[in-house]
């Protein structure tokens, strides 16, 4: 992905919440609403998502993303 200051990035992330059409991501990079990302899942193919939603979480600190998927199957795209 790119990360809020326009540079390009590659980082682990941790989901902590998935649905159809995107999840909630546990990252150290302070990426920009509106970025698109790359997301690489230990199953199946590669996946564009949509950054919209970056957050620093108050209870624990940690940098959280909301991330959209842009295939209409989500992570059930073939």
């Amino acid at each position: 992905g790119t990360d809020a200051s326009g540079n390009a990035f590659q980082a682990q992330a941790k989901a902590t919440k998935i649905s159809r059409g995107g999840a909630t991501l546990l990252i150290d990079v302070d990426v920009a609403v509106g970025s698109t990302v790359k997301l690489v899942p230990p199953f199946g193919d590669k996946l564009d998502a949509e950054v919209n939603g970056s957050w620093i979480d108050d209870i624990d600190g940690n940098r959280r993303i909301g991330v959209k998927l842009l295939d209409d199957n989500g992570w059930f795209a073939e």
